[in-house]
């Protein structure tokens, strides 16, 4: 769709896109690493068949959303380097 947009435009789009993305990264690693450690704190446990300390299964979460932080960041990098229009890796559908 961004293809079929003026290049402004489109270029602007990503560029929302790309923010909005990011502050969701930002957002989920920040309470990520708010859950883990409230979990730590508490000594919660996750009962299953295996008893295991909670925080275990959240301390992934601000590793991996700091990455995808990292990743938006050069998302956009890219998109204020390259010309000023939609990009053609940034398009799922050929």
């Amino acid at each position: 769709m961004l293809q079929a947009l003026p290049p402004r435009l489109a270029r602007t789009l990503e560029w929302v896109g790309d923010g909005i993305g990011l502050a969701c990264c930002l957002f989920m690693a920040w309470y990520g690493t708010v859950a883990a450690w409230s979990s730590y704190k508490g000594g919660a446990l996750s009962i299953k068949t295996p008893v295991t300390p909670e925080w275990w299964s959240l301390a992934p979460l601000p590793i991996v959303f700091a990455l995808l932080s990292i990743e938006m960041l050069f998302r956009m990098k890219r998109l204020h380097e390259g010309v000023r229009g939609p990009r053609h890796d940034a398009v799922s559908a050929a």
